[in-house]
């Protein structure tokens, strides 16, 4: 049994984002098929020399650089890339982990833009999301929207608040957090719905007709509600400017997407492959 470290900054019940669902989705399996997996989230820390097969180094604001050096010196370690932080603030934890793995060719794109050069130890490994949870019930509400996730700038709320004006028949609603929710102030057809349970954000994806999603000066690294609020039915109003857009798929064949964004077993095989490599190393 491979023993993993999974370090991250919160657990999938401290916050609802996409990473945190992604990371739970990607455990569940790992724990499934014989990994013994360890959790270190919020900051906390570990002994270095611990004696892990792989540590999995994914969302790490929380932790002091020192901390994460330390562990990349003492075991083989995995950048699992989520969003833009480490190329903002730690461009060269790429070129010093075993491997790194993107969500898209956008997002893998992005970041060596960021960090000035090509990183070459990658792989590219879409979210997983779960398609008998996320799927079409009963019939839509006509002329409803709905924003999913952070409402905020850099993710274009103002696009958004801007298509309700613009569509004032349209009934548009937000569900989730952000630092602009009160920007809707004002705007007459825009509800904020709250922070949604999961089952409760599938109940709004399935009652909604749309799905608005159109980041402008932000590469959305993949952008799992996009294809959350498909699987549920929803047309899609979104720009070329997100992730999951950026593989080419079709989203005309609901097939293929599907058997795509059943990602799990593509990303436990490159941890295997590391792992092994790294144990032939020794």
């Amino acid at each position: 049994m491979y023993k993993i470290l999974w370090v991250a900054d919160f657990t999938s019940k401290e916050h609802k984002g996409g990473a945190q669902r992604t990371n739970q989705i990607m455990i569940e399996y790992g724990k499934k098929h014989g990994y013994d997996i360890e959790m270190l989230t919020g900051g906390s820390v570990v002994q270095s020399k611990t004696d892990y097969d792989m540590v999995i180094l994914n969302n790490i604001t929380k932790w002091e650089k020192e901390f994460i050096l330390e562990l990349v010196d003492s075991q083989p370690c995995i950048r699992y890339e989520h969003d833009y932080w480490v190329s903002d603030h730690f461009p060269e934890l790429f070129k010093k982990v075993k491997h790194n793995i993107f969500l898209s060719p956008l997002h893998y794109k992005a970041v060596c833009k960021k960090v000035g050069y090509d990183i070459e130890n990658y792989s590219l490994v879409p979210s997983s999301v779960d398609n008998i949870r996320f799927k079409p019930k009963g019939e839509k509400e006509p002329n409803t929207v709905l924003w999913a996730g952070n409402f905020c700038k850099f993710k274009n709320s103002d696009g958004y608040i801007e298509f309700a004006k613009q569509n004032p028949n349209m009934k548009c609603y937000i569900a989730g957090w952000g630092a602009n929710i009160d920007d809707i102030k004002g705007v007459d057809n825009i509800k904020y719905l709250g922070e949604l349970t999961t089952a409760e954000l599938i109940k709004e994806y399935q009652r909604c007709q749309y799905f608005f999603h159109k980041p402008i000066i932000y590469s959305e690294p993949f952008g799992r509600t996009v294809i959350e609020s498909y699987y549920c039915g929803c047309s899609l109003l979104i720009n070329e400017n997100i992730g999951a857009i950026s593989w080419g798929w079709d989203f005309g064949n609901y097939e293929q997407i599907r058997k795509n964004t059943q990602s799990q077993f593509k990303f436990w095989k490159i941890i295997k492959n590391e792992i092994q490599a790294s144990r032939n190393l020794e």
